[in-house]
């Protein structure tokens, strides 16, 4: 290609670093293991491809560097250093064992995984693995976040892990139990057991259908099915911490997690009177191939 120069090779800048060191062609040779006319030939390459004499060797006896060589070799004099620690650390990378781990959690979640053992584990493990932790309100952000690449793993909640998980691989933790939560002055307060039909003119506090599309899906198809109509939702409220905070102003009653932090005294939890899952996976894109990823997802158990 015209205009082309030939780049210097390591290996000729690890023969000029130790020539300029020890300035005798013969020492360095024998420190090198090649022969002199192998060692100048290199140094001559090298010479022709950088555009400047690095050497004077108009003494026969002695060589020294130029100005253009001196300046070269400060320049350059930690290169080998620079490569052993690229390399140590590359290394590290490709075994899992240093590096960053980004992980995003819906907050809630606290109260049911304890994520600070599992991080506890995983540097004792891996010490060089930095970790960075981001904790988010809701479970869509968490989602989000990993799909698009802002986290390496994130943990969330979800009703439907096989339907709900395009371009993630997850592994389901456990089961979350939502438990039908009541403002204390409600009719339905002061009954142990409520049945679905119960439920039929009640006004309900929920998360707006895009930020839960499969949880208000199936709720339609639930009360559709035992109450011939749709939940009343005057009220559409983002997060359970909104959630509980509107159902003990007595707007509605709603779906909390059982352990969703402390509960205002006047509200009260109920069972369910149908199946509502809601399951806590860990998750990361289906593309992610980072050992660091697959050592914290060991941590987990087995991969699903």
């Amino acid at each position: 290609m015209k205009g082309y120069k030939k780049m210097a090779t390591i290996r000729q800048i690890q023969h000029f670093l130790v020539l300029a060191k020890e300035l005798h062609f013969a020492k360095t040779a024998n420190i090198l293991g090649i022969t002199q006319a192998t060692l100048s030939s290199e140094i001559k390459k090298l010479e022709s491809s950088l555009g400047f004499q690095l050497f004077d060797r108009s003494n026969k006896w002695e060589i020294t560097l130029t100005a253009a060589g001196e300046s070269f070799f400060n320049s350059i004099c930690d290169i080998p250093d620079m490569l052993k620690s690229a390399q140590k650390n590359a290394a590290g990378i490709a075994r899992g064992d240093a590096g960053i781990l980004s992980i995003a959690i819906s907050s809630f979640i606290y109260d049911y995984f304890n994520l600070g053992e599992v991080c506890r584990i995983m540097r004792e493990k891996y010490p060089a693995v930095k970790l960075q932790i981001y904790d988010i309100m809701r479970s869509p952000q968490v989602a989000e976040r990993v799909r698009h690449g802002k986290a390496d793993i994130g943990f969330f909640t979800i009703s439907d892990p096989e339907k709900q998980t395009s371009g993630l691989k997850y592994k389901k933790l456990l089961p979350i139990e939502l438990k039908l939560a009541i403002p204390q002055n409600h009719p339905l307060a002061a009954r142990k057991e409520i049945s679905a039909g119960d439920l039929k003119n009640c006004h309900f506090i929920l998360p707006p259908r895009e930020e839960a599309p499969h949880l208000r899906k199936h709720l339609d198809e639930i009360f559709m099915q035992k109450c011939q109509a749709v939940p009343l939702v005057p009220l559409e409220v983002i997060g359970f911490t909104g959630i509980k905070q509107f159902i003990a102003a007595g707007h509605g009653i709603g779906f909390l997690p059982e352990l969703t932090g402390k509960l205002p005294k006047n509200i009260v939890l109920r069972e369910v009177p149908f199946q509502l899952p809601r399951m806590l996976i860990a998750a990361h894109r289906e593309n992610n191939n980072s050992p660091i990823v697959r050592n914290f997802m060991n941590l987990l158990g087995e991969s699903r």
